[in-house]
């Protein structure tokens, strides 16, 4: 007989890249045989989730006194690409699944981590933060300025801060349904840190956009426009980063696919950048617009402008799109990205914890650091040396819920993260696109050098069989149908 597995009490369960609203995740539900969103209703997809889930949590020990908190590591709600009432609504049915569609809530609260997809709720919800701060102090002469973080290690139950969006989500369901349940949503960003003071052990949670240089870009000309200034590259603390980076952030990434017709265009642009022969279209369309309203010196016809133009503009599309994490088709993750992760977590996270925490650097240097992000919609484990930090830096990547190619890929895919009252973490591999042979594409993941109790309990559920088989299934077959569809529209 073996030795019995002890049930761990689970304190978090870590979920990234949901993208609710946008029609190409498999957690919005689409109108049948439609590629429509149907936002007043869970998606199968959803819903076998909330199944699978549900084996997991209810078996925990302590389960329902003692129940995880949900940690939404950005892109939860899909503000770029979709329309904020569909976000909202699909939030709703979110809510509804995993709350009120089970005997028991699965989760206590929701610790809500924004990313760049849905940037505007850090936005919206610091600003009425601030405006509530210089109403609370009239008093004072000066106004101070505006912050652009929150704080990641929260002491008191005020260093979470309250959005006005998704609080009103929950306010609709409860009304709906007539229900009394009190479900907090806690908003902090950019950084969720987990200190484990006996172990000596922190948990990094951030969505992962500063890890890709597209989202230092007005830093990035900062250095290009004012040399002489010598300013920074990249920025070494958090405050830096944001006050720099936020405004482009917020336009390009969480607002601009709502503004409108232009904002529909923005999303038709970029399935375009898919498909290659749709990108040779929308280049040469360029080029030739552009060709009748630029004179460019020295070159003597709308002709050859257009041919230089044609060159200049797909060497700019080539660059942003090859250089976008999760477009580069490696299931590892770039020298790019990993270069600016190692100054983010050894320079921006050191300086937020050292801060926070009042603690000597040599306590931070020789901790343990667990980093859980999210944003390249490609599951995977990895250990990294960082510096200042004298042990192996762990690195787990939550993958994403959007299939948005018209070949599915298995480099992309989705994995949970759980964390137990231990401070042990454990990656459970969902699902990889395109990939439902056996043996099912369930994988569970462990950093530590000796498999952790967590880990092995998760190891003991029987995932090619019942509601995984289910989920996979139905996983494939919503993919397949967003596929299709974009290989229908743009191949």
């Amino acid at each position: 007989m073996g030795e019995k597995i002890k049930k761990p009490t689970l304190k978090y369960v870590c979920l990234s890249d949901l993208h609710l609203g946008e029609e190409d995740s498999l957690l919005t539900n689409l109108y049948r045989k439609q590629y429509k969103t149907d936002p007043e209703n869970p998606s199968p997809v959803m819903i076998h989730f909330k199944n699978c889930l549900s084996q997991i949590i209810t078996n925990s020990e302590g389960f329902p006194e003692k129940k995880p908190t949900l940690i939404i590591l950005g892109d939860g709600l899909d503000l770029a690409l979709s329309y904020v009432n569909d976000a909202a609504m699909v939030f709703e049915r979110f809510l509804e699944t995993f709350f009120f569609e089970v005997p028991e809530p699965l989760f206590k609260e929701i610790i809500y981590i924004p990313g760049n997809h849905d940037h505007h709720i850090w936005e919206t919800t610091r600003e009425i933060q601030y405006a509530e701060f210089i109403k609370r102090h009239s008093e004072t002469v000066k106004i101070p300025i505006p912050w652009h973080k929150s704080k990641a290690i929260p002491q008191k139950e005020t260093d979470f801060i309250k959005s006005p969006l998704l609080e009103s989500c929950i306010f609709r369901v409860m009304q709906r349904r007539k229900l009394s349940l009190q479900l907090s949503i806690k908003v902090l960003y950019p950084n969720f840190i987990h200190y484990d003071f006996q172990k000596n052990r922190f948990i990094i949670f951030h969505h992962g956009h500063f890890f890709e240089k597209l989202y230092y870009l007005m830093s990035w000309l900062k250095t290009i426009i004012f040399p002489k200034e010598n300013p920074e590259f990249p920025p070494k603390e958090i405050t830096n980063i944001e006050v720099e980076n936020f405004a482009w952030i917020d336009f390009f990434w969480s607002t601009l696919g709502r503004s409108g017709e232009v904002g529909e265009k923005v999303e038709i642009i970029w399935e375009m950048l898919q498909s290659e022969s749709e990108k040779e279209k929308l280049i040469e369309n360029l080029a030739k617009g552009l060709a009748k309203k630029i004179d460019i010196p020295d070159v003597p016809t709308d002709w050859l402008e257009e041919k230089v133009l044609k060159f200049i503009i797909k060497l700019a599309i080539s660059y942003v799109t090859k250089k976008l994490e999760k477009r580069i088709k490696d299931a590892d993750l770039s020298d790019d990205f990993y270069k600016l992760l190692k100054n983010y977590l050894g320079n921006a996270v050191f300086y937020q914890i050292k801060d926070e925490l009042k603690i000597d650097s040599k306590t931070i240097e020789n901790s343990e650091i667990i980093l859980i992000f999210g944003h390249t919609h490609k599951p995977l484990k990895k250990i990294k040396k960082i510096v200042p930090y004298k042990n192996w830096v762990k690195l787990y990547n939550t993958g994403g819920w959007v299939c948005d190619k018209p070949k599915l890929d298995p480099i992309y895919g989705s994995m949970i993260v759980f964390v137990d009252e231990e401070s042990d973490v454990a990656g459970l591999k969902l699902f990889s696109f395109g990939k439902n042979e056996k043996p099912y594409p369930v994988e569970i993941y462990s950093s530590e050098d000796k498999p952790s109790n967590l880990y092995q309990w998760l190891s003991k559920f029987k995932y090619d069989e019942g509601v995984w088989i289910n989920f996979n299934t139905v996983v494939q077959m919503a993919a397949q149908i967003r596929a299709a569809h974009l290989k229908e529209k743009y191949e």
